[in-house]
């Protein structure tokens, strides 16, 4: 008689030292044969609560810890596909005015595939309302879709990305102080068993962390972005270059600054009016953004001016990085709102030496260069080179 209850004490003290995988076999339907269900189920949602505090404080981590905005969605929305066993997934913000939904984050479980073929070639935007993910964002309740293929209310849009179409689909709101910012969407487990209620359950309470924390991140980054290109403030890109200075001092890695002016803007202010002029510099900005790696820094520097800090790029390196971008954007025919203008930008490129010790000193140097390619006819680049001693 005693001895299923000293099993269930037992079991009971492994749980308080740890181990929250102890359970106990219910062999009755007696009272005992209840004590030892009622222990299986507190183990069970002690399991779950412990599981679901761990996610919370790993997605909050990984998002305090990110450089960028964009670094703490791609590494939530990871970590959300690995700990559900996801084959895929994608965060969506909405728009400013909430009318659109945004995919600005995507990811698949499978990593050893290239990143060119992880990521969909257009970035998908719905209206609100629209397809699954677009009813969560205006209605604010989540959805567990089990067939999509048969839901009315799905929308494929996979095959325009070369996408195989979802079999099930689970989608939950990122919601702040009761507003819906965006919307998490996770498709096909890897295992193939299929998502529950419960899963719904867990990625909302995760969801309900993870939008504060992204919310606070968005603002941060709001205060170091340039409103007009959404690129780094100046102050901000000084302060980043000063910390890389440090460290390629301290541990000899290479580092070089590309800097350049945009050629003939003036005129198009002139011509076609300011907010032609802005276009622009928009346009520019997202063929910058488009063509640097998670780890470079880019930054509006001036009215006319960019910058973008390469850590572990030599100047031969950033060289290649900064011809493709010159010939890119001499190439691209801009829309604005009057006309189809053309530009082209003078790049210079200043490699850090051991001389230099504060950010203004190279960001000097790297001017220099612009100024050079300027005065050689513009739309090319020139690499800063220290003077020799006269003897």
């Amino acid at each position: 008689m005693t001895r299923p209850v000293i099993e269930i004490a037992r079991k009971a003290t492994e749980l308080s030292e740890g181990n929250l995988e102890a359970t106990v076999v219910v062999t009755s339907r007696d009272e005992i044969g209840f004590l030892g269900s009622c222990f299986n189920n507190m183990s069970y949602r002690i399991r779950k609560k412990v599981f679901e505090l761990s996610a919370m404080y790993h997605v909050t981590q990984l998002i305090n810890t990110s450089a960028t905005y964009q670094q703490a969605l791609d590494g939530c929305l990871e970590h959300l596909i690995e700990i559900f066993k996801a084959q895929r997934g994608s965060i969506m913000l909405l728009n400013e005015d909430k009318t659109r939904l945004r995919v600005e984050s995507f990811k698949q479980a499978d990593k050893a595939a290239a990143d060119s073929e992880r990521t969909p070639r257009n970035r998908l935007e719905l209206k609100i309302g629209e397809g699954i993910a677009g009813e969560v964002a205006e209605t604010g309740n989540a959805i567990l879709c089990m067939d999509c293929k048969s839901d009315e209310r799905f929308k494929n849009y996979d095959t325009q990305n070369d996408l195989k179409s979802p079999d099930t689909l689970i989608s939950v709101p990122l919601t702040v102080h009761g507003n819906t910012m965006g919307v998490i969407n996770l498709t096909d487990r890897s295992n193939s068993r299929a998502f529950s209620n419960e899963d719904l359950d867990l990625l909302l309470a995760i969801a309900k962390q993870m939008a504060m924390s992204i919310d606070n991140a968005r603002l941060h980054d709001m205060s170091i972005s340039d409103g007009l290109t959404e690129l780094y403030i100046r102050r901000f890109f000084e302060i980043r270059l000063d910390d890389e200075i440090k460290r390629a001092r301290r541990f000899s890695f290479p580092l070089t600054l590309v800097m350049f002016d945009v050629a003939g803007l003036q005129l198009i202010n002139e011509k076609h009016g300011r907010k032609a002029g802005d276009g622009v510099l928009f346009e520019i900005a997202r063929i910058l953004k488009d063509s640097v790696r998670a780890t470079d820094i880019p930054a509006r520097f001036g009215d006319e001016e960019f910058a973008v800090i390469l850590a572990h790029t030599t100047a031969e390196q950033a060289l290649i990085f900064a011809e493709r971008l010159r010939e890119r954007i001499a190439k691209t025919k801009i829309q604005t709102i009057s006309a189809e203008v053309q530009v082209t930008v003078s790049v210079g490129l200043g490699e850090y030496e051991a001389s230099i010790e504060r950010h203004y000193q190279l960001v000097e140097h790297t001017q220099k260069a612009v100024e050079m390619s300027k005065q050689s006819g513009k739309n090319r680049t020139t690499t800063w080179k220290k003077e020799e001693p006269k003897s």
